[in-house]
């Protein structure tokens, strides 16, 4: 019986460092994407792209069950959105950890402190004391979205709503 019983626990505790592992492999991997680079830097980190609808449009990458949806502006990446099991919204999509959440912040604010802005019925919104990099962590998907202080200004601008507030 002690066999049975050491052999157990012995399996337990190899299926327990596996599992760190890879939670650790998800972890730096998710880290490496990063706000600023360029699309053939993203080709080597995830491979080549699940789906890229239109030229300029945004570029979904797929890796170790994240969806990683990329858009570049001058050749630079300014806007992620990071998703586990599937793009935001779709079946199969669960929300990301807290810990991949932690990971992917901590890649993108280069050295900065992330300062939590506001907490809503929505998600949580940070951004790192500078104010250049922006993140958003949406409570009922639990996907995580960052952009550049640009990106973000540009986004406001084009749509309808700023257009015809900003219209004389």
């Amino acid at each position: 019986m002690p066999c049975r019983k050491e052999n157990a626990q012995s399996e337990r505790a190899i299926k327990t460092v596996a599992s760190i592992f890879c939670l650790l492999l998800l972890c730096i991997n998710t880290a490496r994407a990063k706000i600023g680079a360029t699309l053939e830097e993203c080709f080597r980190l995830y491979g080549y792209p699940v789906q890229r609808p239109d030229p300029g449009g945004p570029v979904i990458f797929q890796k170790y069950g994240l969806f990683i949806i990329i858009e570049f502006f001058d050749r630079a990446a300014c806007t992620m959105m990071v998703s586990k099991g599937a793009i935001t919204g779709q079946p199969g999509a669960e929300p990301l950890s807290d810990r991949e959440v932690a990971a992917v912040m901590n890649a993108n604010a280069f050295g900065r402190k992330w300062e939590l802005v506001s907490k809503t019925s929505d998600g949580w919104l940070w951004a790192t004391k500078d104010g250049a990099i922006i993140a958003f962590r949406k409570k009922d998907e639990g996907s995580l979205i960052i952009w550049t202080r640009e990106a973000l200004a540009r986004n406001k601008a084009e749509t309808p709503a700023a257009a015809s507030a900003s219209a004389p």
